[in-house]
């Protein structure tokens, strides 16, 4: 299994049951585009770097059923506070991303990306059992 299919399939499996569990008329088609200006590249870059790195800690919590996708994010709070704040923020400085897929080629690998802001501030929030 590669990388970006293992660290994709817990995220996957929220942003499915968040879809499914919503109408329609609760939740927009997004609609993609593409950024090329360098900070908003920076900023949906960082996004990106950040979902990435929950998902290297939470795939393996789900892969091996220790949890739900829920129960296994709920496991790391510092590092999905961390994808939170920078969600939020990434939100409040481009709000034209509002229901949108946004793509753009990170220029390091010069690999395109995609992401939804809104569908990671949605996921970020999950209701995780007080400490």
């Amino acid at each position: 299994m590669s990388l970006r299919t293992s660290t994709l399939r817990p995220l996957m499996a929220v942003a499915l049951a968040v879809f499914a569990s919503a109408s329609p008329a609760q939740t927009p088609v997004p609609q993609p585009f593409v950024i090329q200006d360098p900070q908003a590249v920076q900023a949906a870059e960082a996004l990106f770097q950040d979902v990435q790195a929950l998902a290297k800690l939470v795939t393996p919590c789900v892969e091996s059923r220790q949890g739900t996708a829920t129960e296994c994010l709920c496991r790391f709070q510092p590092q999905l506070e961390r994808v939170r704040r920078t969600a939020t923020s990434v939100q409040a400085q481009y709000p034209g991303w509002r229901n949108q897929v946004v793509n753009w080629t990170d220029p390091a690998s010069r690999q395109s990306r995609a992401i939804s802001v809104e569908a990671v501030v949605r996921q970020s929030s999950p209701a995780c059992p007080a400490k």
